[in-house]
């Protein structure tokens, strides 16, 4: 059996994304910010382990799909909230 990675997302994405929601992302914090995530996710994880993403109409949900496809991941959008 595979040991399962949990990554606490929403306190990672606040320690790496700057901590504040905004309502737009310009062009430029999109790259910037999925660029970090996806070094983190690359870091952090061994495997290409898939991610779930929940994030509702968020502009992080875009950066973390982003994020997802820079490091190579699959992606699992959820509309339930496991958190």
């Amino acid at each position: 059996m595979q040991k399962s990675t949990q990554l606490a997302l929403p306190a990672i994405v606040k320690k790496i994304l700057g901590g504040y929601k905004p309502s737009t992302l310009t062009w430029q914090e999109l790259k910037e910010k999925s660029d970090k995530l996806a070094y983190y996710l690359n870091k952090s994880l061994t495997s290409k382990t898939p991610v779930i993403v929940y994030g509702h109409k968020d502009p992080y949900m875009l950066v973390c799909f982003l994020a997802c496809v820079k490091s190579g991941r699959h992606i699992a959008q959820s509309t339930y909230q496991f958190l």
